[in-house]
């Protein structure tokens, strides 16, 4: 997978907001690129199977965030996401 020059600028703008530090365009690459392999490594896409469990699984439960939707209650983390996209502590 390759980044264009959009991609790398709104990186560099991007860092700069966060940071406070401006980057070059060949580590903005660097950087963009080993962002990408992380996703790809990590990333797996839910099957149309997945999904229709995981939504009658929600709808037994009532639950509506997507964290512990889609990893169960048990998971133990301090925050959820709910679907409007806010960070709510638990």
């Amino acid at each position: 997978m390759a980044l264009n020059d959009k991609h790398i600028a709104e990186l560099q703008r991007i860092y700069k907001a966060r940071f406070g530090k401006e980057i070059s365009r060949e580590e903005a690459l660097a950087q963009g690129l080993k962002l990408l392999r992380m996703v790809e490594l990590v990333y797996k896409p839910m099957t149309e199977v997945e999904y229709r469990q995981l939504e009658a699984r929600r709808q037994e439960t009532g639950d509506t965030s997507l964290i512990r939707g889609i990893f169960g209650a048990k998971m133990g983390t301090p925050a959820i996401i709910s679907r409007k996209r806010e960070i709510t502590r638990v």
